[in-house]
């Protein structure tokens, strides 16, 4: 049978057991839904979840898009010079492809989170762009 072991009116562990009669496990108590962190009402025999902490701040959200002041600032922060793109840049080989990234990167005037020139800069500069977009929207 599955039992679950209770210390300090919570669910400490989930076993399998032929008895709840162990010495080696004391509290153990019958339970085919009760999780590890759950609360036990031993007048009931009930079991609930722990209350979540609304306190806790919620996960922050990654900006899609940032200017481009706050985009080169972020770069810049983190040891990316803007001629150090321009290099990355240069070295496309197809040149249709190396002009119109050139274009971009120099006439934007927001840089967007899943642009294929960032994706590809952040791969090739080994940025976290979460964390990068995150930090520019905040200069």
């Amino acid at each position: 049978m599955r039992a679950v072991q209770i210390i300090d009116g919570a669910v400490a562990g989930v076993y399998m057991v032929e008895s709840l009669a162990l010495d080696f496990l004391p509290d153990l108590v019958a339970s085919e839904t009760a999780v590890t962190g759950d609360l036990y009402d031993p007048e009931s025999g009930g079991f609930t979840a722990p209350p979540t902490d609304a306190t806790e701040p919620p996960a922050p959200v990654v900006p899609q898009e940032v200017t481009r002041r706050q985009g080169l600032r972020a770069l810049f922060l983190v040891g990316v010079t803007e001629a150090m793109v321009e290099d990355f840049i240069a070295a496309i080989e197809d040149e249709t492809a190396r002009a119109l990234a050139l274009i971009d990167f120099r006439a934007a005037g927001t840089f967007m989170r899943h642009d294929p020139l960032v994706l590809a800069a952040g791969a090739h500069f080994d940025l976290d762009l979460d964390e990068l977009f995150t930090h520019a929207n905040s200069l």
